[in-house]
Formats: structure tokens, sequence, C-alpha cells
């Protein structure tokens, strides 16, 4: 996959990756003393990846855009939902941040996920804080449902 994605950002392609649907909505391509890391999310190895280009501070305190030493580029994969998710993510967001949000889009709960998806092709979120609300609300509804 990073092979992939390196010949696309080559031929000035990287938004518009395609990984048959099923891949990644977003990535995070990260340049350091040197070295890259392209991350997927969501991922349970976050801290682990960015300990890959010598970046030992927690996901929570590293942000898109990063600064003079660290780049961070957000990409998407070209869908409308992730464009407008990619969108509502500004430079004062940590990489903790995209995390979670990914995990409550991508999560095991598909009835949320088609929800929030849905409602990101709507453009109906104006910050990011809201899709994480709209889906613990959801997943707190779904808990208080009886069992059939």
């Amino acid at each position: 996959m990073l092979e992939e994605l390196r010949d696309l950002e080559e031929r000035g392609q990287m938004s518009m990756f395609d990984l048959a649907g099923d891949g990644p909505m977003l990535l995070v391509d990260i340049n350091y003393k040197e070295k890259q890391a392209i991350i997927p999310f969501p991922t349970a190895r976050l801290s682990e990846l960015l300990g890959s280009v010598d970046i030992e501070i927690p996901p929570e305190r590293v942000y898109l855009g990063g600064n003079s030493v660290l780049q961070i580029r957000l990409l998407h994969n070209g869908t409308k939902e992730a464009a407008a998710l990619a969108q509502l993510f500004q430079k004062h967001h940590s990489l903790d941040l995209v995390n979670r949000v990914s995990k409550a889009i991508t999560g095991p709960d598909s009835r949320v996920s088609k929800q929030i998806k849905k409602h990101l092709k709507e453009g109906r979120y104006n910050k990011i804080e809201e899709i994480l609300n709209e889906a613990n609300h959801c997943i707190k509804a779904k808990n208080r449902e009886p069992e059939r």
C-alpha cells in the first residue's frame, strides 16, 4: 500500500487514492527528520507508528499541519464523506482526535457509521466534535434498546 500511495503522490493524485472502498477514509502523511510514515485511520497502533519516525510525544500532542521540523498532511480517499470529514479537521486537531473520529465512523455499529456518513455527505456538521457527539449519542441510544 505504501508504494501505491507514493506512486500516486509522485503523479500529484495523492488526495484521490482509491482502495476499492474498503480501505481507510483518511490517511496522514508524516515527514520528520528525513523519515516518512503514512498512517491509515483508524488504527490501534498510532503511538507505535509515530515511533517509527522517531516521534516520541503522545498522539494527543501531535497536531495536523505540524511545525517547522514536522510536516503532517491529512489525505482522504476522494469520497464525498471523506472530503467533508477532511475539511472539518483543522491544524489544531490532534492525531488522537483524527483516530477517535475515524473509529466512530468505521466502528462496529453499521447503523452509526451509515448515519454519520450520510450526514457528512449532506454537509450537516460544522465542527468535528459534532461527529463524536452524534456517535456517542447513537451508541448510548442503542445500549438503552431492549434486547429481543
